[in-house]
């Protein structure tokens, strides 16, 4: 089992992936390393990695963030944001002055935790984390 630094956050996220077998049957969607060196290593296999999504879910707009969402899919998001403050935020974590909310590192590179989402769509998800439904039926069409 990967190793939280915070017991909150492990079941936070494992809530969220809870339809689709839990924090343990998905580690790969993880990576705790710096974000900074996530982006980098991302923007450095972009073309490789729309190529595999293109070819495993076709594309159309996967996320469907907007529920009216029927757009081709141009841009990868991270399901998983690579880091976030939005659960910081949620726990009260407090801003020095001046600052924001510090922010966690997340998510991962992995091919499962990117899917193609069209511009709208991932510019309203931001580093928000998808509920428990959207989670599910997103993993649901990858087996069909």
């Amino acid at each position: 089992m990967i190793a939280f630094a915070n017991e909150t956050y492990l079941a936070f996220f494992d809530d969220m992936l809870s339809q689709v077998g839990g924090v343990e049957a998905n580690e790969q969607l993880f990576d705790f390393n710096d974000a900074q060196i996530k982006r980098r290593l991302f923007n450095s296999r972009r073309a490789e990695l729309t190529r595999l999504l293109v070819e495993r879910d076709g594309d159309q707009c996967q996320l469907r963030w907007l529920l009216c969402c029927d757009e081709v899919g141009t841009e990868i998001d991270h399901l998983i944001p690579l880091q976030s403050n939005v659960l910081n935020k949620a726990n009260g974590v407090i801003a020095e002055p001046g600052k924001k909310v510090p922010s966690e590192p997340f998510g991962s590179n992995d091919l499962a935790n990117l899917v193609l989402a069209c511009s709208k769509c991932n510019g309203a998800k931001k580093h928000r984390f998808p509920s428990r439904e959207m989670i599910k039926r997103i993993f649901d069409e990858r087996s069909l």
